[in-house]
């Protein structure tokens, strides 16, 4: 399992530096507006440690909205006190890959929830901002990283963000679920958070 994989409320987290979780906007914001506390509980299953997040950031332009199809800002971050486990790196570009992982906490079927699952399948980059997959997902994978290589040494090319219902292309790419790619405004986001929480 990836030790930098952590569970957050209804979706997954990775560490993209000791201090700064990267999730899903829409995951944040369903635990911000959640029937218990306010303050983002994280878990870390390779440790055992269940963490509180000190604070969080989305995008300015996201806004949560559940009948929204999928949203180019879909990305978090959730700052945490500093932790002994290795980030994960960023991939290069998207448009060399043909296959990818997915690595999360689904929390359906009955027999994954709270398993850490990871999900193999090809993928497709049709314009540059979001990445297709075929790749089984299910509620709690929102928020995982999209990974390519093994995953002992995986490395993030993308942020998983919706099943197959929000998938632009699907009259070509059916059952194909939804990434964003690590570029562009996504990774800017993340990288200002990771430098201004270092």
């Amino acid at each position: 399992a990836l030790p930098t994989a952590i569970e957050i409320g209804s979706g997954t987290g990775w560490l993209a530096s000791p201090n700064t979780v990267v999730t899903a906007a829409h995951v944040v914001a369903q635990s911000r507006r959640g029937h218990g506390p306010r303050r983002i509980e994280l878990f870390f299953p390779a440790t055992g440690d269940k963490v509180y997040g000190v604070e969080s950031k989305i995008p300015d332009g996201y806004r949560y909205d559940p009948s929204k199809v999928y949203d180019t800002l879909d990305v978090a971050v959730v700052r945490i006190e500093p932790v002994a486990l290795p980030a994960l790196r960023l991939a290069g570009s998207a448009s060399s890959m043909s296959a990818v992982q997915i690595a999360g906490f689904p929390a359906w079927p009955e027999e994954w929830d709270g398993k850490f699952v990871v999900h193999s399948g090809p993928v497709i980059n049709p314009d540059d901002s979001i990445l297709l997959y075929g790749v089984d997902t299910e509620i709690g994978h929102s928020g995982a990283p999209v990974l390519t290589g093994e995953t002992s040494t995986a490395a993030v090319i993308g942020l998983h963000v919706q099943d197959s219902n929000a998938n632009p292309y699907s009259d070509q790419y059916p059952d194909h679920n939804v990434g964003l790619i690590m570029g562009g405004e996504v990774s800017d986001f993340i990288d200002e958070y990771v430098e201004a929480w270092r």
